[in-house]
């Protein structure tokens, strides 16, 4: 039986690579202030632009996550022509988005007991979604079945890494992930905290550095640490920050010249809660600890 990937907004997927796959992405909602906005896996570069612009600007961003009735209306069309589906989830560690999905899969194999729906939660987020999906994509190429690509992506979670640091400190203080003191005098002082994605799929801070430079090169030394010298693609994304991503890609590619390195914006729906000036790189490798 044929069976669909698909993904959700949180994913900075590579648009072309999507494109040729037939990779359905479900769109996600953010807001600019009070103006609420669809994102639905890509847009053009100004569009980009103009969100972190709002952002430096002091607009205010939230995003609202996805329920059970945005999975039922979207996957039922593709039940309803005989095929399966394979969804790869953003975190459960970062969102409820996962259950949300295996509630929708719940009641719609009811209604569809010949088809089948797997969830995989990728513990993961942006470009680390990225490699999951591409992952995916190849797999279902060389003939994997449905049951066999799940197996594999579900195996997979722990290899999949996200390194990032970011320039606002408000941004995670809104979130929690930080005090307001420790914005304070992180700003002051010109922190940069470099966190990541661990093994539960939830955000955590691994160490504290001293100006963009430094965090970069933080990023860079987990990336090799961890690497394994797979095939995989490796996504480097930037929340505006252009320059500072284009040379941690010379980095990489300097160190791993065979590697394919994909460059993407970061979304908004990730963005409104890292803010302008992230930058990250995600790629699989070595099982997390």
């Amino acid at each position: 039986m044929s069976y669909v990937i698909i993904t959700d907004a949180a994913a900075d997927l590579d648009a072309d690579v999507a494109k040729q796959a037939g990779i359905k992405i479900l769109p996600m909602s953010y807001s600019l202030n009070k103006n609420m906005r669809i994102f639905s896996g890509n847009m053009l570069p100004e569009e980009y632009m103009d969100f972190y612009y709002a952002q430096r600007h002091g607009d205010f961003t939230k995003t609202t996550q996805l329920a059970e009735e945005n999975f039922i209306s979207a996957f039922k069309p593709y039940l309803k022509k005989g095929e399966s589906i394979l969804y790869i989830s953003l975190s459960s560690g970062l969102s409820d988005t996962f259950d949300a999905a295996l509630s929708a899969k719940k009641k719609l194999l009811k209604e569809f007991p010949d088809c089948d729906i797997k969830v995989v939660d990728s513990l993961s987020a942006t470009g680390g979604m990225g490699v999951f999906v591409e992952r995916a994509i190849r797999n279902r190429e060389e003939g994997r079945t449905l049951e066999d690509n799940y197996n594999y992506l579900s195996m997979m979670s722990g290899h999949v890494h996200i390194w990032f640091y970011v320039q606002d400190l408000n941004y995670l203080k809104r979130g929690g992930r930080i005090s307001g003191v420790t914005a304070f005098f992180g700003t002051v002082l010109n922190v940069k905290p470099v966190l990541r994605v661990d093994h539960q799929g939830k955000l955590v801070n691994y160490k504290n550095a001293r100006g963009s430079g430094s965090a970069r090169d933080i990023i860079f030394e987990l990336f090799k640490e961890h690497y394994d010298g797979g095939d995989d693609v490796i996504y480097i994304v930037d929340a505006d920050s252009r320059n500072e991503a284009n040379d941690l890609a010379d980095l990489v590619s300097r160190f791993n010249p065979r590697g394919e390195i994909r460059r993407h914006t970061l979304s908004p729906i990730i963005g409104a809660h890292t803010g302008p000036g992230m930058v990250a790189i995600c790629h699989a490798g070595k099982k997390s600890k």
